[in-house]
């Protein structure tokens, strides 16, 4: 009996075991690291499967595996670890640090290196800083937040990219501008083109070792975007929607918003001239300047309060008599959208096994524009998979498509919208009205007609004589200015690794970039007027293609224990192809439809132009990595390029790299010196070219055939004329810049404290100059190779971990840099350079020295600015000698101030902190010395007819303020005419971004079948201190700090957001 029963049991036993093999169960645990701290964000993941989870924020986990399955624990700084599911549903983990992996890794030129082997000067930023900005392109966010290297927002316009600038000035005639790299290959789209949540990391290299291996493009710096891969383990989605409003970041200048405000001023202005020009008496001249102030050679025309013109402002008392009806309208708030904003949505899904791995995302971003009728759209589509075919062999690609369109473009002195608002006096409407009753004038369906300053308003005796037969408002509406580029970047590679220390990898990148631009000009008003055109379209098509080759051929090897040693041999190939075609026709057809086909005829005999142009470069190159014992490092490289912009017999140049550091914290001496975490002592040395070259009369557009001469053909009736509008120069060659950099790196206290400092020098050689021709000669000029610059400076960071602890993390950092530009050689036979603006060009001094007339101060007696004649000074040096001054402005003689247009520290702070799961954190950046020309105050005293005044008008000098500091305001800008009145301190401290999110307990997120829910706030330029004390000056808009009437406002956004990952 008891062997059956045996017999029986024994099948069921193995049964059931089998059953608890097969059969999945619920795991749990907990994480910690060495010290039993919990540790969340530890990947969990069933080997063999995609099944995984992370540890959440007390080092909990849970995950459905079955028995004799292994689960692998992975987590940064710490060793890999795995466990094999057993009988217990329990599996508790105290993970060990990896001293190798807490060694941080930072992309490189070609690969990456671990920080501590760095020789040259490389600063990275990670994906969770730059998305933790409102800006909707990754670089602008970044601004004040890397030593060295200053980045402006040009333009608020939506979609603009900034301007970016390494260590100072980088040419005088070239581009200034880095070299973009994505996913190893350079890049020749714009970076707005980028989805910031796409991108993993952004490196900037600073100096020859650090970018010498890109050679010919790389001497104002390269910035390396390398974007976000999928990783082992279950699917991940990520889905951020974001909502923001946006403003004018910085009030506009202070002008004169009220109809009898400015008709006070305006009558104020024509009395004092007429007193001091005519020599008439105060009485008779406030009678002449009430009955001219509509009518006359200076009237003004427009009555917004009707009734008498002659006694609308008292010409006793000088005051807007009472009683008057106004009519009036507000240009600003008819030309700007006040509710504007952007809508963004971003979703990403992400995953893999440890053979093969991918990420998808799309994102899409509406932004309508704070001006009227402007706008940015952008859809982005990535894509991003890998494969490890084999131990050996990995091939991966890339891809990302972008559809950029970029809406109403302004860019005219007169029609853009923000000079208009601030020029036109505050007497003239936006409508039409009836100069009679003061009563809007509809059309037959309603509609309001616009105000052309013409003499069709009803009862309107005259034109408005501000900017004749123009509107803003309506060419906004009634014109078409848009931009739509599709980018395709896509990058491909394959690596194979033989004979054990060997790797060969081949990339490819494809660039493809496809742009129509459309601007049509109204049939109705302005250059396209029924008088002229009837109509007029523009029409550009273009396409750009980019084919770059890589081949890479890599040897590691340690030798014995202590050697280690990376070589690297590469060739690269890259051919730019760019085709565009310009069509133009006039009078239209059918007014609301702007199709090509219904414009009757081809505007003028260049109606259509176009052509291909291509641009080649090929590169060899070499790089040698060395260390011994992880101490002393040693490298070196060398580049050799061609480029097609140069003539054979300079086509080619050497470019290389060399650097050194020691860690000397690694020294036995070091060993009982416990505060000091990490100390590096290191120097680099090297040279770069710029091969950019620009068209004499525009150097912002790159001539990629400088060496040869360049015609244009014409027709004459029936004959083709041949017209040469460039002289080319076999000679030209290479701007070169040799870098010399050495610093430190700093850390103590258990790295709590981190710090680094380098002192630089970029000496720049062979500098293109367009030297002026003869007039005989019927060209401009000639590009040459002759002017040297260099820029020499320091800069330095400091990083401290305030509190560093389970809950509570707070950690700030400060940057700062200081450099002097100066030009150190000009071209032959030249004293100074004049290059057209408040600049010279000296020897010995910057290139944004100002070189501009004295400001005295104010004749009392007439109101008239008064000049300095020379800078001839008393004998202490500092008096200038009385008599050496003049009312004329054009005996005024211009001299160098000692002023300059380049800060003598810039830099920003950020502080972050997290408590549990609050996180906030903000950022500075910052400017001090300097000076920045403020043409846009001085605008504000010109005294046309009919140009509105800045309020400081009422400091000007008047018969009746004759002790004023500013002169006396005249029709056109004789006592307002450029000199040191207008320059600025460009001080600054700019609030650029704040970010302030809450993540949802594991729990919660957990019940709610999500892995993370935050939910976050964004600012962005929210506040601006400045040293002046003009309302309205933005110091941060450009290099020079100076602005640009036409310049689209910096904006002010704030933004409301929702992550969540499942």
């Amino acid at each position: 009996m008891r062997k059956k029963v045996t017999w029986i049991l024994t099948p069921l036993l193995v049964m059931l075991m089998s059953f608890s093999y097969a059969q999945e169960k619920t795991i749990t645990g907990n994480v910690t690291d060495q010290n039993g701290l919990p540790l969340p964000g530890v990947s969990v993941l069933v080997v063999g499967t995609t099944t995984g989870t992370q540890s959440d924020f007390d080092g909990n986990y849970t995950i459905n595996a079955k028995v004799g399955q292994v689960l692998r624990y992975s987590y940064i700084g710490q060793k890999t670890t795995q466990r094999t599911v057993g009988a217990s549903s329990t599996i508790n983990l105290q993970m060990e640090e990896d001293a190798e992996a807490l060694e941080e890794v930072v992309v490189t030129a070609y690969g990456t290196q671990k920080k501590e082997s760095l020789t040259g000067s490389i600063a990275e930023i990670k994906s969770e800083e730059i998305t933790k900005v409102a800006s909707g392109n990754a670089v602008t966010g970044l601004t004040g937040k890397v030593s060295g290297v200053q980045i402006f927002s040009n333009s608020g316009q939506p979609g603009t990219a900034p301007t970016v600038r390494f260590r100072g000035i980088g040419s005088l005639n070239g581009s200034s501008a880095p070299l973009y790299v994505v996913d190893g290959v350079p890049y020749n789209e714009s970076i707005t083109s980028l989805n910031p949540n796409d991108i993993e990391s952004i490196s900037f290299l600073k100096d020859a070792a650090a970018a010498a291996l890109y050679g010919n493009r790389g001497a104002n710096g390269v910035i390396i975007v390398t974007t976000k891969k999928g990783k082992a383990g279950k699917v991940s989605v990520n889905l951020d929607v974001r909502t923001s409003f946006t403003s004018r970041a910085v009030k506009d200048y202070d002008v004169m918003d009220g109809a009898g405000e400015y008709l006070e001023a305006y009558h104020k202005m024509l009395k004092s001239n007429d007193i001091v020009e005519n020599g008439t008496d105060e009485a008779t001249a406030g009678i002449n300047a009430s009955a001219n102030l509509f009518d006359g050679a200076q009237g003004l025309v427009y009555n917004p309060f009707g009734g008498d013109r002659t006694t609308v402002v008292d010409p006793t008392t000088g005051k807007l008599r009472s009683g008057n009806q106004l009519w009036t309208s507000d240009w600003e708030d008819e030309l700007f959208n006040n509710g504007s904003g952007i809508q963004s949505l971003y979703a990403s899904v992400a995953g893999g096994t440890e053979k093969a791995k991918y990420f998808f995302s799309v994102g899409n971003e509406d932004n309508t524009g704070y001006n009227i009728n402007t706008g940015f759209k952008r859809l982005t589509l990535n894509m991003n998979v890998n494969s490890q075919v084999s131990d050996n062999i990995k091939l991966g690609m890339s891809a990302n498509y972008a559809n950029r369109e970029q809406t109403g473009t302004l860019t005219n002195n007169i029609t853009g919208n923000f000079a208009w608002v601030r020029n036109i006096a505050p007497i003239y409407p936006v409508f039409a009205v009836d100069h009679a009753t003061g009563e809007t004038v509809l059309d037959d369906k309603g509609n309001p007609l616009w105000d052309w300053a013409d003499v069709t308003s009803p009862n309107a005796t005259a034109g408005r004589p501000f900017n004749g037969f123009s509107n803003p408002h309506a060419l906004q509406t009634l014109n078409v200015n848009k931009s739509v580029r599709d980018n395709l970047t896509s990058r491909a590679f394959a690596e194979i690794k033989f004979l054990k220390d060997f790797t060969f990898t081949y990339n490819f990148g494809l660039d493809l970039a496809f742009y129509n631009t459309t601007n049509y000009t109204n049939k109705i008003v302005g250059s396209a007027s029924p008088a002229d055109v009837n109509g007029r379209l523009s029409e550009q098509f273009g396409r750009g293609t980019t084919y770059t080759n890589q081949q890479l051929l890599g040897w590691k090897k340690t030798i014995g224990e202590d050697h280690n040693l990376d070589i690297l041999l590469g060739h690269e190939n890259s051919d730019y192809n760019f085709k565009f075609l310009d069509a133009n026709k006039k009078n239209q057809f059918i007014s609301n439809d702007i199709s090509a086909s219904l414009f009757a005829e081809n505007d003028g005999a260049g109606n259509v132009t176009g052509g291909p142009t291509e641009y080649l470069l090929e590169g060899f190159f070499a790089r040698m990595l060395y260390d011994f014992d992880n101490k002393y490092y040693i490298n070196g490289s060398f580049r050799r390029d061609g480029s097609s912009v140069f003539a054979d017999e300079n086509r080619w140049g050497n470019f290389w790299g060399a650097g050194l550091a020691w860690r000397v914290s690694k020294e036995s001496f070091m060993d009982n010196v416990n505060w000091i975490s990490e100390l590096k002592l290191k120097s680099s040395i090297g040279q770069q070219g710029n091969d950019y070259v620009g068209y004499p009369d525009n150097t912002a557009v790159r001539n990629y055939a400088p060496y040869l001469d360049q015609w244009d053909v014409t027709t004459d009736g029936e004959e083709f004329n041949l017209n040469k509008t460039v002289l080319g120069n076999r000679d030209l060659k290479w701007e070169t810049s040799t870098n010399f950099n050495v610093g430190f790196e700093l850390n103590m206290f258990d790295n709590r404290v981190r710090i680094e400092s380098e002192y630089f020098e970029r000496k720049i050689t062979d500098l293109i100059f367009n030297r002026p021709l003869p007039n005989s000669s019927g060209l401009p000029s000639i590009p040459e190779n002759v002017m040297d610059m260099q820029n020499v400076g320091f800069e330095a960071s400091i990083s401290y971990d305030i509190i560093r602890n389970q809950n509570l993390n707070w950690t700030v950092n400060l940057n700062a840099t200081h450099y002097k530009n100066e030009i150190t050689k000009l071209a032959p036979g030249r004293e100074f350079i004049d290059p057209g603006t408040v600049y010279r060009w000296e020897k010995g001094s910057s290139a944004f020295d100002y070189y501009i007339r004295d400001f005295v101060g104010v004749n009392p007696e007439n109101g008239n600015a008064i000049w300095y004649t020379s800078s001839e000074f008393e004998a202490d040096g500092t008096t200038p000698i009385v008599n050496n001054q003049t009312e004329d402005y054009s005996v005024a003689s211009e001299t160098s101030l000692g002023k300059s247009a380049l800060p003598d520290v810039n830099g920003g702070f950020t502080s972050s902190l997290t408590y549990k799961n609050l996180d906030f954190s903000f950022a500075l950046s910052y400017q001090f010395g300097g000076y920045a020309y403020d043409a846009i105050y001085n605008d504000g005293f010109g005294g046309g007819i009919g140009e509105n005044f800045h309020r400081d008008f009422n400091k000007s000098w008047t018969y009746d303020n004759t002790d004023a500091q500013l002169p006396r305001v005249i029709d056109g800008t004789r006592n307002y005419s450029v000199s040191d009145l207008f320059l600025q301190k460009s001080d600054f401290i700019s609030l650029n971004d704040v970010s302030i999110g809450y993540t949802l307990p594991q729990e919660v997120s957990n019940k709610i079948g999500l892995s993370k829910v935050r939910i976050y706030g964004l600012g962005n330029n929210l506040a601006l201190w400045t040293a002046s004390d003009v309302q309205g000056f933005d110091p941060r808009a450009s290099v020079t700090g100076g602005n640009n009437s036409v310049r689209y406002a910096t904006l002010k956004t704030f933004t409301l957001g929702l992550n969540v990952n499942f």
